[in-house]
């Protein structure tokens, strides 16, 4: 799918003088909220969208910085005003209660989102928590140095990623088990939706989300911990995930419902094993 027929799926909206792009299936009564991972975007799920649509209404939003939304270059975008962006994102449509998807940089927006609930600054009910690859890997590491190790090597990967799209499609590709799984045409689309209005220069701004982690890792970790929620964890367990050790720690640490280990499966499960993604989501 080319860019200017995945921009065709999305709709607009301005909030806190922001432009937010996302998808949004409409029809269903159960609303799945879908938070992507640093680096990514609403693309990350456009072969999973059709099929689960027919079970939920998607919203899947591209985060402030990413994909088709504002990307602001000469100021920070926290992860409390991404979280409050979504909220509100969520009001605007009325919606009330929803299960939560979450990835990577994506499950830290959650933990913040959880937050602002427990605090009593939000009436939105959340009925479901599912956490995908890299989620809380950072947050549950066992101290500070091994925190500021993980967030190091990230930091080095993405920069280095970003360099060309020679170097992109490589490093992309080393996260899927099977490296054909993912086409040309698609690390193009996902390159594209980088580059779009200077976007690359917002991931200047990644050593400041690192900090926020750090700094907020165990307010974070509280809020998903003292949430009702169901929890379920999606994972993708090749060692091109870059980290099958989390969702064992993830089971220490919280209640979860079910763990789905996904064999042969690197980073994104929902682009690799659309199939057995799409099952998991409707519980077969």
């Amino acid at each position: 799918m080319n860019i200017s027929d995945w921009q065709a799926k999305h709709q607009t909206i301005k909030l806190f003088n922001q432009r937010v792009s996302f998808i949004d299936s409409v029809v269903g009564d159960k609303v799945v909220l879908v938070i992507h991972g640093f680096g990514m975007s609403s693309f990350d799920y456009h072969k999973v969208i059709d099929e689960l649509k027919l079970s939920y209404r998607l919203m899947i939003p591209d985060l402030i910085g990413f994909g088709f939304s504002s990307k602001p270059t000469n100021f920070y975008f926290s992860f409390i005003e991404q979280a409050q962006m979504l909220l509100r994102l969520l009001e605007e449509h009325n919606i009330k209660e929803v299960a939560i998807m979450a990835q990577g940089f994506g499950a830290s927006i959650l933990c913040e989102i959880l937050s602002i609930i427990n605090a009593g600054f939000s009436d939105l009910k959340v009925s479901k928590i599912w956490l995908l690859n890299l989620s809380l890997s950072v947050e549950l590491s066992p101290n500070m140095e091994a925190q500021g190790q993980i967030l190091k090597y990230i930091n080095a990967g993405f920069m280095k990623m970003v360099s060309s799209f020679e170097m992109f499609k490589k490093c992309i590709r080393l996260n899927f088990c099977d490296a054909n799984a993912i086409s040309e045409e698609a690390l193009k689309t996902s390159w594209e939706l980088l580059l779009l209005n200077d976007g690359l220069k917002t991931l200047n701004f990644i050593n400041y989300w690192g900090v926020e982690i750090l700094q907020s890792s165990n307010r974070w970790l509280d809020a998903i911990k003292n949430t009702n929620a169901p929890i379920e964890i999606i994972w993708g367990m090749d060692k091109s995930s870059g980290d099958i050790d989390t969702p064992e720690r993830i089971n220490h640490f919280l209640t979860v419902e079910k763990t789905h280990l996904i064999a042969d499966c690197g980073y994104f499960p929902m682009f690799e094993k659309p199939s057995i993604f799409i099952d998991i989501l409707k519980g077969v």
